[in-house]
């Protein structure tokens, strides 16, 4: 149970790796580099972070209390108080420069959803350099409001469901894309597909820890509920694997070498949604409330503007269509 939590809150560092997929665009062989590049970043990553809790269990053993001590309480503990300061500014000089790398790509994120129109259009101004000016300033003094409001306890948590949402976003957009959805929903069926798999196996992750996993490690009884809701949602996303494997074609260029196919798709994404839910259900319930709370306001703020965006656009075709309709009426 501790190594999936720890694997849970783990995810807050996995937005470095989400960066190197936003930036995708800025690399000039991206089927060939983005690959790598993540292989890369995540092996190196696991490695290193391997070896530093392999350290940190040798020098606190989990009797003595490893599962809440840290880099400086190991240190101090075996009297090397200089390696406590050491590490102690290291994390302080090095926190400010991951929030950095996490901010680096949402200039160009919200920069593309304004320019398709999906947000304001002054996210999307550049200056002389090209440099998205006002986008930064805005995103930069949003989560710096952020970061002072909320405990970093907290923070910490909903970034990591947050992330975790986002991947299963992800995994679901995949498969639409590969079957023709790309960009429109071009096959409702398969778009219905997708979502009942996507609450299927968030529903089958949740109830897989909560009311089997749990209660075995626990040595109580599983929740039979659980376990019928369980069986039916793995069932009913063995179904949908199924049918989008055997009756829909790939609609997209699968021979296009610039382009990285994913392997094993729609099998894979499902895995890793399922995968995905049940990691998500190790965290507290009032730190999905307090996500919850902050994704509704910002949903509908987020319609209240596209209702406003929507009409402005209408007012402003109007006249255009009439001066059309009269140039064409004064031609004939």
């Amino acid at each position: 149970t501790g190594v999936l939590k720890s694997t849970a809150s783990l995810f807050f560092g996995f937005i470095g790796f989400d960066e190197v997929c936003c930036m995708a665009s800025k690399a000039k062989n991206p089927s060939r580099t983005m690959p790598r590049a993540l292989i890369g970043t995540l092996m190196g990553a696991a490695i290193l972070s391997g070896l530093a809790q392999m350290a940190l269990a040798a020098m606190v053993p989990y009797h003595s209390g490893m599962s809440t001590a840290s880099f400086e309480d190991g240190f101090n503990a075996h009297g090397w108080a200089w390696a406590k300061w050491i590490v102690a500014v290291g994390e302080i000089s090095l926190l400010p420069l991951v929030v950095l790398l996490a901010i680096m790509p949402q200039p160009e994120l919200v920069a593309a959803m304004s320019e398709d129109g999906l947000l304001p259009s002054i996210f999307s101004k550049q200056n002389k350099k090209g440099v998205y000016f006002e986008c930064i300033w805005i995103v930069g003094i949003g989560l710096t409001v952020v970061s002072f409001a909320v405990p970093f306890a907290v923070l910490w948590d909903m970034i990591s469901i947050g992330v975790l949402l986002s991947f299963n976003l992800t995994n679901a957009s995949l498969i639409q894309v590969r079957y023709g959805n790309g960009g429109s929903v071009a096959q409702p069926y398969v778009n219905m597909l997708v979502w009942t798999l996507f609450i299927c196996t968030a529903v089958a992750g949740f109830t897989a820890e909560r009311g089997i996993v749990r209660q075995l490690l626990d040595g109580s009884s599983m929740d039979m509920a659980c376990v019928l809701l369980f069986i039916a949602t793995v069932f009913t996303s063995v179904v949908i694997v199924f049918i989008l494997q055997t009756r829909y074609k790939t609609r997209c260029d699968m021979d296009d070498r610039s382009i990285f196919k994913v392997p094993g798709v729609p099998l894979l994404p499902a895995i890793a949604m399922f995968c995905n839910m049940y990691l998500v259900s190790q965290f507290k319930l009032m730190n999905w409330a307090y996500l919850a709370v902050l994704l509704l306001v910002f949903i509908m703020t987020y319609i209240v503007y596209l209702k406003c965006h929507t009409k402005t656009a209408r007012k402003v075709a109007e006249p255009r269509d009439e001066e059309s309709a009269e140039s064409s009426s004064s031609a004939e």
